[in-house]
């Protein structure tokens, strides 16, 4: 496997799916806090708009669903990076339902892998899914498994499947997602998904957006970051930190 370089590069246009979650919020709000433009892509503007309250002159938001192409297809359209942070809330696995693990982190996620695929940009797939996709037996990811209609077995899918794709892709696993503050520790970043901990939302954030601005270095990569539990571990601040984080990883050996 090559390993990752630290070259920066840039995005100017960015397009946010799950925008208005938990873990999309704070990318939203540190991209406003960058003054960087964004697509926002949502089921329903109006509620979106109310509840992210952004500025139109950066947020733009578009209609898009997960279980229509046509859409997803016109919401990429022209993106350099698509950062991909929707999760099902379906408990308990209710298949059929449109928030099911299986609708969202699979068959959703595909349709927007397909239609990255078939605009003219092939944009930039950055992924959140979670560590313990590949620890099938770990008695931690059975619960979650068990709890959630097998989001951790079809969030592995969906990660075989953007590997598969051809497209330009950074996957970022983190750790059990929390509400702390973000860079109140240390970061860990692995790969191999023997790593164990949590990860604030904030950090998880933080860490796809550091993979937008090194599309070169970060793509083909597929990595675990949790929380630093070593006293005194600080959270990565300048360019050169963030570099000697990300250093030591290599490409996917599919990339």
């Amino acid at each position: 496997m090559q390993a990752a370089t630290t070259t920066a590069v840039t995005a100017p246009r960015v397009v946010v799916f799950g925008a208005t979650g938990r873990t999309g919020r704070h990318i939203v709000r540190k991209l406003v806090e960058r003054k960087q433009p964004c697509v926002l892509a949502v089921r329903n503007i109006e509620k979106a708009k109310t509840a992210l309250a952004v500025p139109d002159n950066l947020c733009t938001f578009v209609q898009a669903d997960l279980m229509n192409k046509e859409s997803l297809t016109k919401a990429v359209e022209g993106a350099n990076t698509v950062l991909y942070a929707a999760g099902s809330q379906s408990l308990f696995g209710f298949v059929n339902s449109n928030d099911s693990a299986k609708k969202v982190d699979y068959e959703g996620f595909n349709l927007l892998v397909d239609a990255c695929k078939a605009v003219s940009s092939h944009p930039h797939l950055v992924m959140c899914s979670s560590i313990l996709v590949t620890s099938t037996w770990h008695p931690l990811a059975l619960l979650i498994n068990g709890m959630t209609g097998m989001a951790l077995y079809w969030k592995y899918y969906g990660e075989e499947y953007l590997k598969k794709s051809g497209l330009r892709y950074t996957i970022v696993r983190p750790g059990g997602l929390v509400d702390s503050e973000g860079g109140a520790t240390g970061l860990v970043v692995s790969q191999g998904d023997s790593l164990r901990g949590r990860t604030s939302r904030a950090d998880v954030a933080e860490v796809m957006l550091q993979c937008v601005t090194r599309e070169l270095t970060l793509g083909g990569v597929t990595f675990e970051v949790v929380a630093s539990t070593g006293a005194g571990s600080k959270a990565p601040q300048s360019e050169a930190e963030w570099n000697a984080l990300f250093g030591p990883l290599k490409k996917d050996a599919s990339s």
